[in-house]
């Protein structure tokens, strides 16, 4: 008869002298005594039952003190992450860093080799919020995925990320592979669901709490702003003391070069002729360093206000009338996209000549670039043939092969040597069989290095792969335009195969003429078209005029007269590629044909004393319509909409519109030059307040 005991699962019992007993009870005296001794048992099976006795309680102790895992885990490398947020938490907060590193340390007294510790540091100075790019936690994950990574140690797991994003990345790959992960308070299993659980509700922890550090440093940012206690970044030539007051530089050189900078900008007007004065003299500003060891320091920097844009064919430009090297400009248009302009202005930011020429740059990038497309077609072939070829790549898995084929050689003589030694000379025996581990660690750690080298290198193509760059090789302008082919990538490019870009604009027309000479030599000329500001600029505007006035004649509407205009070829102004309705209008108007549904001036209503109707005040001040409404909206001129008409009116007694008329004579660009030292001047008081030593001394 059998049963079940109550302590355990049922039918967990045992017979004893006919009875049956609980295998969780003690035996008895009299069972106790008629269990056979322990030297009956023969020795083979005494010394196996004593080995399977030992590996059991060392399981039990390793459980019972909180098992950190397995062979198989210590037999793949212990990942220590090391990470501060910023540069000055690395100089400052020296201990949390010294903590992070000991975690190796604790590696070792879990069970790992020193020489099987991966210490990853490459993120100090990285913010962990996923805004910027982590080299060292892409080597973490990497090594993850790649089943060579036994446990993850990090100080906290704040550390390892405060992105949920990259958080669950991380724990999906860990609990895939097998690794664990550990910080101070323990080591968990992401395979299990406990540990999972916790795992989860820590990453969510770190990433609100980066969510409330952003909160109270930005709530501590205003609160100083409010009392007037906020330190901000000084420019050249002011210093803060240690009470926190904003003095000038103690430095005279200093002073005196940024007292001239000032000087120079009322006298010229521009940052670009200030900019060529210090140039030309050779002129350095002294700035204050702001972080490293040298802070506070003074160093000495060429003045520049040079950036970084699509202009693809920059400092390769040259003027055909002057031959001086062309800079460029970028104007910002819709959506914020910057559009490049290549200028020739050296004589007048030197010697106040006019400018000398200039072009829009997509125009020149564009015609350059189909030419060398056109010239590139046969290293199409080249680019296919390496590509179905890869010979070197091939060479190069041929030696990682070799060198991991003499590794395993290697490891299969260690361990030949060590069978074939005699068992009773233990000291060689030992020595072999280090020999051996150490042979196995080689081989092991040669095979990291080449899954890590395979991972990062591209992989061997596919036949279909191989066929699809053959396609691209033979497309060019599709590798061109990608979006995987960056700028920096196009002018590196031309670099390579153009010398130099020579452009003349024929007058003030839109055809230019461009040189572009060759690596080797060899030089193209071609004739392009340029957008302009203006219809008369165009070199066909009177046959233009012509037609539009044939055509408005024969009693086309607007609409067709652009359709006409557009099939036999015209080309509105600009960067418009056709005529539209509205570009007729503006035409028609220009030629005086009034052919547009605005109401005609016996139909508007009237007007107060010293208002006028945009199209009258424009055609009085003989400018553009669009040109007078722009600076109506920027607050140039006054003006409003009229509630009835749903037309423009501005506001302009005769001395504004004198105003006006001197501001639409002024050369391009002219009217940005002053607004600064205007602003300063209306912002400035010299109210006689506080001593008499400094009562003469406008203040801000």
């Amino acid at each position: 008869m059998s049963g079940g005991c109550v302590r355990c699962r049922p039918g967990r019992t045992r017979e004893v002298s006919g009875a049956w007993r609980c295998c969780c009870a003690p035996l008895s005296r009299q069972a106790r005594a008629s269990a056979p001794v322990w030297e009956a048992f023969p020795e083979v099976n005494r010394v196996l039952a004593g080995c399977l006795l030992g590996l059991l309680v060392e399981r039990m102790v390793r459980v019972a003190s909180g098992g950190d895992g397995g062979e198989w885990h210590r037999d793949r490398l212990a990942a220590v992450y090391v990470r501060q947020s910023t540069a000055a938490q690395v100089q400052d907060h020296a201990e949390s860093t010294r903590l992070q590193y000991g975690l190796a340390e604790r590696a070792v007294t879990l069970g790992w080799a020193p020489s099987r510790v991966l210490v990853i540091d490459e993120d100090l100075g990285h913010s962990a919020s996923g805004a910027d790019a982590r080299p060292g936690f892409a080597r973490l994950v990497s090594e993850v995925g790649l089943d060579h990574v036994g446990i993850v140690l990090g100080i906290e797991m704040s550390r390892l990320a405060r992105s949920g994003r990259e958080w669950h990345q991380l724990l999906e790959l860990c609990a895939l592979s097998g690794a664990l992960l550990g910080d101070v308070d323990g080591v968990y299993d992401p395979a299990e669901h406990n540990d999972r659980l916790l795992l989860g509700l820590k990453g969510t922890i770190s990433e609100a709490e980066l969510h409330l550090i952003k909160q109270r440093m930005w709530s501590g940012r205003v609160a100083k702003a409010r009392r007037g206690e906020l330190a901000v970044p000084l420019p050249a030539g002011l210093v803060r003391r240690p009470s926190g007051e904003v003095v000038l530089d103690p430095d005279e050189q200093v002073r005196s070069v940024v007292r001239l900078v000032f000087d120079l900008f009322e006298r010229l007007g521009t940052v670009g002729a200030v900019l060529g004065f210090l140039a030309d003299n050779r002129i350095q500003l002294g700035v204050r360093l702001r972080e490293g060891p040298r802070r506070g320091e003074l160093a000495w920097r060429r003045p520049s206000r040079a950036g970084d844009g699509p202009a693809l064919l920059a400092g390769l430009v040259a003027c055909g009338r002057c031959g001086k090297k062309m800079t460029v400009r970028y104007q910002r248009g819709p959506g914020g996209k910057l559009h490049p302009v290549y200028v020739c202005s050296r004589d007048k930011s030197d010697y106040a000549a006019g400018q000398c020429q200039q072009l829009a740059g997509p125009c020149v990038d564009a015609h350059v670039t189909d030419l060398l497309l056109a010239a590139m077609a046969p290293a199409a072939l080249e680019v296919s043939l390496a590509a179905a070829g890869q010979v070197q790549r091939e060479q190069v898995d041929r030696i990682w092969r070799q060198r991991l084929e003499r590794a395993d050689y290697q490891a299969e003589r260690a361990q030949r040597q060590y069978q074939l030694a005699e068992p009773e000379n233990r000291l060689v025996v030992r020595q072999l069989e280090k020999d051996w581990e150490a042979s196995l660690a080689g081989r092991q750690r040669l095979g990291e290095e080449y899954d890590r080298f395979a991972a990062a290198r591209p992989r061997t193509l596919t036949a279909a792969e191989r066929d699809q760059i053959r396609a691209l090789a033979a497309d060019l302008p599709a590798v061109w335009d990608a979006p995987t082919t960056t700028d920096a990538d196009r002018k590196q490019l031309i670099r390579h195969l153009v010398e130099q870009v020579r452009v003349t604009v024929l007058d003030t027309s839109e055809k230019v003429d461009v040189e572009i000479v060759w690596a080797g030599g060899h030089r193209t000329a071609a004739q392009i078209t340029r957008p302009v500001a203006c219809l008369t600029q165009l070199s066909y505007y009177p046959q233009l005029a012509a037609r539009a006035r044939e055509l408005a004649g024969g009693g086309f509407t607007i609409a067709q007269i652009a359709g006409q205009l557009n099939a036999e070829g015209f080309r509105p102004p600009k960067r418009s590629p056709v005529f539209t309705p509205n570009a007729v209008s503006d035409l028609l108007r220009a030629l005086g044909i009034q052919r547009s549904r605005i109401p005609a001036s016996r139909n508007r209503p009237a007007l107060a004393q010293h208002e006028w109707w945009l199209r009258d005040l424009a055609g009085h001040l003989g400018m553009s319509e669009v040109t007078l409404d722009h600076w109506v909206r920027r607050g140039w001129a006054t003006g409003y909409l009229h509630p009835q008409a749903r037309l423009r009116v501005v506001h302009a007694d005769p001395a504004e519109v004198k105003r006006l008329r001197a501001l639409h004579q002024v050369p391009r660009g002219q009217h940005n030059r002053r607004p600064w030292l205007n602003n300063q001047a209306a912002s400035m008081n010299t109210d006689r307040e506080g001593t008499n030593d400094n009562a003469d001394e406008p203040r801000l």
